[in-house]
């Protein structure tokens, strides 16, 4: 199965930005899908949408998690996400310090013009794993990193979800149950098991 390299910095979410018109091929393998039930708006001047509890927002709250809808360019214009059933190529997980600019809020993004994955399934990287024995506690984010792919819709790419912020090594990425919570009624992950992705 074709992997990823997860380049985790970009030095603000307008920044650093591919020339590629369109994201690198995504691996044939099949992970499960992705079904947005309805159609999400990206603001002009942006790469992503947001979703919190059930709902798109422009303003995320750092206390709770949030899933984003990831284009892989930024529009002069607002850009439409129309409902549809992405395939999920690759699945990852990653973890990081807000502090020193990983995730949603800590000022820099994962996707919009790079390429990603870490390793596929069974490879996670928790914070917990980030962080030492006597070291002070950090405040840190996780996130579950999905590559969509859709005929329909090629620039949409990727699906992020963040844990909300916490201290370390309390924070995990979100599991599949947590992320359709987050998502609500907006979309539904349905991810096959390990073995039937790896025939």
């Amino acid at each position: 199965m074709l992997k990823f390299l997860l380049l985790g910095v970009l030095a603000l979410p307008l920044v650093g930005c591919s020339t590629a018109p369109f994201p690198p091929q995504a691996s044939d393998t099949n992970l499960g899908k992705v079904i947005l039930s309805k159609q999400l708006t990206i603001a002009s001047g942006s790469a992503r949408a947001f979703i919190q509890a059930g709902q798109q927002v422009t303003q995320p709250d750092s206390r709770d998690p949030v899933c984003v809808f990831e284009s892989w360019q930024v529009s002069e214009s607002s850009q439409s996400i129309l409902a549809d059933a992405f395939r999920v190529a690759d699945r990852s997980q990653r973890g990081g310090d807000v502090g020193s600019g990983f995730g949603i809020y800590g000022g820099t993004g994962i996707g919009m013009g790079v390429t990603f994955g870490l390793g596929g399934f069974g490879s996670p990287v928790y914070p917990s794993r980030l962080s030492h024995i006597g070291e002070h506690p950090r405040l840190v984010q996780a996130a579950t990193m999905l590559r969509l792919v859709s005929e329909r819709q090629p620039l949409i790419y990727q699906l992020v979800c963040f844990s909300a912020t916490g201290w370390s090594p309390f924070v995990e990425s979100p599991n599949v149950s947590e992320m359709n919570a987050i998502l609500g009624d907006l979309a539904r992950i349905e991810l096959v098991t390990k073995e039937s992705a790896n025939p």
